[in-house]
């Protein structure tokens, strides 16, 4: 099970990318129950778009981010 609150706030890329394959295994079930937390992570507060502009914009699978 995914530990979601882990990947809302992390500010280094390749950390972020460690810990959100640690919590979800790139699994796309678990991918989507986290994704509130990755859509705030990538576009929210603090430091958003974590990776730079265009990391996100097409991905393999869609996350809805609102």
């Amino acid at each position: 099970m995914s530990n979601c609150s882990r990947i809302q706030f992390l500010d280094d890329f390749d950390g972020y990318m460690i810990e959100l394959r640690s919590q979800t295994d790139f699994n796309t079930t678990r991918l989507f129950d986290c994704q509130h937390e990755i859509c705030s992570a990538i576009f929210g507060e603090g430091n958003p778009d974590i990776g730079g502009i265009g990391v996100s914009s097409n991905p393999p699978f869609s996350l809805r981010c609102i």
